[in-house]
């Protein structure tokens, strides 16, 4: 595996030394984020090596954006307004709600992504569109990290929108389908956001840019509701959401995310999505968690003994 991981790095540096950097920073500071976690020490070569391939195979994309997996925004020029999507945060309900605004039937929903009235933006805004009013909608991490795993790693074969499992098509950092939820995450906290795919990445790293937000309005999922309706009364969307709802039904996926976790599990996802605990405000949705799991041990070790 060295000698590998030696012609990875060597083949890197020979197309941009910058990128070996990135690649030797970004593992290094996964190595800190779970410095204090039993996860730290199963990094091993592998681990920098599939990092070294990412910064390999997204080169143009993060020479073109600057990032592997660029921010993308739906710029509506007639309201000066732009949305940046967040992937596992009501997107599909938000983006059908405002097609139907515009007269695209929810049968139709993915021609928002080619009506005239806007169009997609990839990387950060610039120009005239810097001045737009933008919103975003964050989610409960420990929640949205459970919603990718039912979406995206569960996988029947058979009434899915993806011919093949969805990471195997789209990914090149090994995510199996049907992998234990336990093994998902542990695979996941390997993965540097720089690298990670859009329905994984922290929300932090979709909202922050050097420190700055890149949003006006950040609404919670939490209070989809309530918190839509401010961007809809503004703005003349209709103020009731398009609810789509695909992956409860799903074989294998439970309704109560939180049956998904074990204590371990929860403080090994905090880790990762820390910036997006503390950044949002779910410190509270930690706690509960925290507790729930608690008390479901408990009710586990009294059972036993009865």
């Amino acid at each position: 595996m060295m000698i590998t991981v030696l012609k990875q790095m060597r083949e890197l540096a020979d197309k941009d030394f910058s990128l070996l950097v990135k690649a030797i920073r970004c593992y290094r500071q996964q190595l800190r984020l779970f410095s204090d976690s039993p996860l730290h020490s199963k990094f091993n070569l592998n681990d920098f090596s599939l990092i070294l391939d990412g910064f390999c195979y997204y080169q143009y994309a993060s020479d073109l954006y600057g990032d592997a997996d660029p921010h993308k925004f739906f710029v509506f020029e007639d309201l000066k307004l732009a949305y940046l999507e967040l992937p596992k945060v009501a997107c599909t309900s938000i983006k059908t709600t405002i097609g139907r605004s515009y007269g695209i039937s929810p049968a139709n929903a993915m021609d928002i992504h080619e009506h005239p009235s806007w169009h997609q933006h990839l990387g950060l805004l610039n120009g005239v569109h810097r001045s737009y009013y933008t919103f975003a909608f964050v989610r409960n991490p420990f929640e949205r990290l459970v919603s990718c795993y039912r979406d995206k790693v569960i996988y029947s074969g058979s009434n899915e929108i993806y011919s093949t499992p969805y990471f195997q098509q789209y990914y090149y950092f090994p995510i199996p389908a049907n992998i234990p939820f336990s093994e998902f995450v542990e695979r996941v906290a390997r993965i540097p956001d720089c690298l990670a795919d859009r329905h994984f990445k922290s929300q932090s790293a979709f909202l922050y840019h050097q420190g700055k937000l890149l949003v006006d309005y950040v609404g919670k999922f939490e209070a989809l509701a309530r918190d839509w309706k401010t961007i809809a009364v503004k703005y003349g969307f209709d103020t009731e959401l398009d609810h789509q709802h695909t992956t409860k039904a799903k074989r294998g996926a439970h309704h109560d995310y939180r049956t998904y976790y074990t204590k371990e599990l929860a403080q090994l996802v905090y880790q990762r999505y820390k910036a997006d605990v503390e950044l949002f405000g779910y410190q509270a949705k930690y706690r509960e968690l925290m507790d729930y799991l608690c008390d479901k041990s408990e009710a586990s070790k009294t059972g036993n003994k009865k």
